[in-house]
């Protein structure tokens, strides 16, 4: 339920970016050698980044959750 947008606001952001022509590349890719992802600068960071981002993307959830829990028992 996330409305993402911005590195830290996906749980996916040390993946390549999709696309239609990677899509269709990885179909063809057979060996799999064409496996890239978003390197920051050390795996400490990446860690980091990568739980910062998931706490986030959790975060916005549970706002959103509770803001439409609110609204339908305030109906009630």
């Amino acid at each position: 339920m996330s409305k993402g947008g911005t590195a830290m606001s996906r749980t996916d952001f040390l993946s390549g970016k999709s696309s239609f022509i990677r899509g269709v590349a990885k179909v063809l890719d057979i060996g799999a050698t064409n496996k890239t992802y978003n390197r920051i600068i050390s795996t400490e960071e990446d860690d980091f980044k990568a739980i910062s981002s998931d706490w986030e993307v959790v975060g916005n959830d549970m706002r959103e959750a509770l803001e439409i829990y609110g609204e339908t028992t305030r109906k009630r």
